[in-house]
């Protein structure tokens, strides 16, 4: 068997194999740093836009839950005064509990973060239930509380009548 020795100046063997593989990872690692360096300068820094109004926030809810086809009939909301200046809006969503919560979480936090608004999220064990706040410099200003309603799920389901059943009402 022929094995490929580098022999170095103090009479020791290495592997060629072994200083190959080595000189492979360098390149790689090289190359991706290069590659990282290159993204780095071409890409265009994020500036947030500056919120100038909490009715920008409701308006992004609202869209989120037109975007979900909730209906404004499982939505309720109401008003609550902090102080004498300020009153934050909580918003009570009703939803069937084959419906995503976390995507919806997802889909809100996809509006507002361009506006520097945080979310933060609860879950309720063993109701499911999510309790959602959007924060905007340290303050509350918006929140949503996600129920679950297995009468929505009722009504969703005699709206879908599965294929195997339709076969069966008409006989």
């Amino acid at each position: 068997m022929i094995t490929n020795f580098l022999i170095v100046s103090d009479g020791s063997k290495i592997d060629f194999q072994s200083v190959q593989q080595k000189q492979y990872i360098v390149i790689l690692l090289l190359l991706s740093s290069v590659s990282a360096a290159l993204l780095f300068w071409n890409t265009e820094p994020v500036n947030p836009v500056k919120l100038t109004s909490p009715v920008q926030l409701d308006s992004m809810i609202v869209r989120t839950f037109n975007e979900f086809n909730i209906p404004e009939t499982q939505i309720r909301t109401e008003s609550v005064q902090i102080d004498s200046i300020f009153s934050r809006n909580i918003y009570t969503v009703y939803v069937s509990p084959l419906f995503s919560k976390t995507t919806l979480h997802f889909e809100l936090k996809q509006h507002v973060w361009p506006y520097d608004v945080r979310t933060i999220a609860s879950v309720e064990f063993p109701e499911r239930h999510m309790n959602l706040h959007l924060m905007y410099n340290n303050t509350i200003y918006r929140s949503l509380q996600i129920r679950t309603d297995p009468d929505i799920q009722v009504i969703h389901q005699e709206l879908f009548t599965p294929p195997d059943k339709i076969s069966d009402e008409l006989d």
